[in-house]
């Protein structure tokens, strides 16, 4: 068994990572790879067998915005073990070693974990956090119809204006956001928001959105300037969405609005720097 990590370029490795991504999560990262998305800010942490991937812990680098400070971040993510090969701490020694290894250059190191997986990683001094998932129950600024182009990630014209976008565009939240962080976003519009992704010309922004029955979900939130929330969601909303649930968290001024705040689980956040408070949530 050797340890070996950043092997993007290895196709017999990426390949195995991909292999066993997918019989664990069902998720590929070959599409984003070939897409040129897979930058040196994913990093693959890897025990290797026969050249087969047995264990695994990604780490994640970006810049966030956290309540008007710009924080440094690394985020764990494809926590994977294969079939065979469990229960023997390869994952326990590998977030070890992310952690030792990139926890030094960051300021804040985050997770979203599956429920079943909570007490292993409290192991390693991560805290739950709940934060707050905001909507709106009454779309009170509805526009006239403005066009919107849908966009397609296997449109060469249609990716080059995404990406032309999420380059210039500043973070829209003041309380938590990212900022630098594209290889991440991209890789949700490869697959999970490929179909959701829209162009407003008159704002040159990008918006992720998704309309199920009456309810409008917006994912994401692209442009060089700051945009009124309210108003974009006049812009986008049809005739049948009667509320807005959003997937990130929204400016201050959003919120002296008056907006519905729901609980939720959201992930763990092990903060690398005494006092760093993470948007409005509370550690349990």
């Amino acid at each position: 068994m050797k340890y070996k990590e950043g092997y993007k370029t290895d196709e017999i490795l990426r390949c195995s990572f991909n292999k066993l991504a997918f019989e664990i999560f069902g998720i590929d990262f070959e599409k984003w790879h070939r897409m040129g998305f897979w930058d040196d800010n994913y990093i693959p942490l890897s025990l290797i067998l026969d050249n087969q991937v047995i264990s695994n812990v990604s780490v994640n680098r970006m810049e966030l915005v956290i309540s008007n400070e710009w924080v440094k971040a690394v985020q764990i993510g494809t926590v994977m073990t294969k079939n065979g090969y469990r229960g023997r701490g390869y994952a326990g020694e590998l977030i070890k070693t992310a952690l030792d290894k990139y926890g030094k250059e960051a300021e804040l190191i985050f997770l979203f974990p599956n429920e079943d997986a909570l007490d292993f990683y409290k192991k390693f001094g991560f805290n739950l956090i709940y934060d707050n998932k905001y909507s709106v129950n009454e779309i009170k600024m509805r526009q006239k119809p403005k066009k919107i182009i849908k966009l397609s990630m296997d449109s060469d014209k249609d990716r080059c204006l995404i990406e032309r976008v999420m380059k210039n565009s500043i973070p829209q939240s003041n309380i938590f956001d990212v900022f630098k962080g594209g290889h991440v976003r991209m890789w949700h519009f490869v697959y999970e928001l490929k179909d959701d992704l829209f162009y407003l010309p008159q704002k040159d922004s990008v918006i992720a959105f998704r309309i199920e029955e009456d309810v409008m979900n917006i994912y994401e939130v692209m442009s060089e300037r700051s945009l009124d929330l309210m108003k974009i969601i006049g812009y986008i909303a049809s005739e049948n969405a009667q509320r807005v649930k959003l997937y990130f968290t929204p400016d201050k001024s959003f919120l002296k609005e008056g907006k519905l705040a729901e609980e939720q689980n959201n992930p763990f956040m092990y903060p690398f720097r005494e006092g760093l408070t993470v948007c409005d949530c509370r550690i349990v």
